[in-house]
């Protein structure tokens, strides 16, 4: 199970949602939601405090999927 589908019941849609509910940054905030980096044990309990859910579930949250974007090939080459 992913962060957003931890808090998506509990009314954050977006990682702002998260980052007013959590007292984040919006940086910090949208890094974490996108999975571009981890969930330290202070940030974590923070978000756990903050939406009602125990520490170990957001600290065992999924990443999320990311697209892995491949580089173009040239034209001709």
């Amino acid at each position: 199970m992913t962060l957003q589908e931890i808090v998506a019941p509990l009314g954050l849609r977006t990682y702002g949602d998260l980052a007013r509910k959590a007292g984040l940054s919006r940086q910090r905030a949208h890094q974490i939601w996108y999975g571009r980096t981890g969930i330290g044990r202070r940030v974590a309990k923070r978000i756990a405090q903050a939406v009602g859910v125990p520490v170990g579930m957001v600290m065992g949250a999924d990443l999320p999927k990311r697209k892995i974007l491949l580089p173009r090939r040239r034209k001709g080459a």
